[in-house]
């Protein structure tokens, strides 16, 4: 009963304030058109026209705006990620070379903070798994290998750069001549010859 009571008072204030905000649009356009109705013809199509004008370009320029202060905080925040996921490359390519030093230890410590303040899901599932993995099973690059690529594809595609395979970024992380010079890159956009 008073959530009934509660729902039809809420109902009753917002039909209130729409039949208030139709009679002030009313009146509003009532004095709009006295306002024109004084003017001569001519005068009023030049005025009403220029009125729309200058309507239309603050809308222009509140646009413009609000699009390059999102751009203004976007930069720091692209840049961050940028240099969060440098840190996981070198982390955990360093890692799967072997490398178990405390240095590497504080920077996937390090990395973890980083990543979970600014790393996408697909990147964060990624370097969860990677820690699992290394806990369970030490190196054993089978296993690694399909979850750092996909962790590259994904950090390649967030920061806009061009495609790549799977198995090419799996070659440049584990280099040998063969692989590295197999590996190709796609262009995102079509190839440089059809131009």
């Amino acid at each position: 009963m008073k959530k009934a009571i509660t729902r039809l008072l809420g109902l009753l204030v917002a039909l209130g304030l729409l039949a208030g905000i139709g009679l002030a649009a009313w009146f509003g356009l009532e004095q709009l058109v006295a306002v024109f109705a004084a003017l001569d013809a001519q005068v009023a199509r030049v005025t009403a026209i220029g009125s729309l004008a200058v309507l239309a370009a603050a809308v222009i320029v509140a646009a413009a705006l609000r699009s390059s202060g999102r751009d203004r905080l976007a930069v720091p925040l692209r840049e961050e990620k940028a240099a969060t996921y440098r840190l996981f490359v070198d982390c955990w390519q360093q890692r799967l070379s072997g490398a178990s030093t405390p240095a590497l230890e504080e920077g996937l410590d390090a990395l973890d903070r980083l990543i979970a303040l600014c790393g996408s899901a697909p990147v964060i599932g990624s370097h969860v798994a990677l820690r699992r993995l290394m806990q369970r099973q030490g190196l054993n690059q089978a296993a690694w290998l399909p979850l750092l690529s996909g962790a590259l594809l994904q950090i390649r595609k967030e920061l806009s750069a061009d495609a790549m395979t799977a198995d090419d970024l799996e070659a440049l992380l584990t280099p040998s001549t063969d692989a590295v010079a197999s590996a190709t890159v796609t262009p995102a956009f079509g190839s440089a010859s059809a131009a």
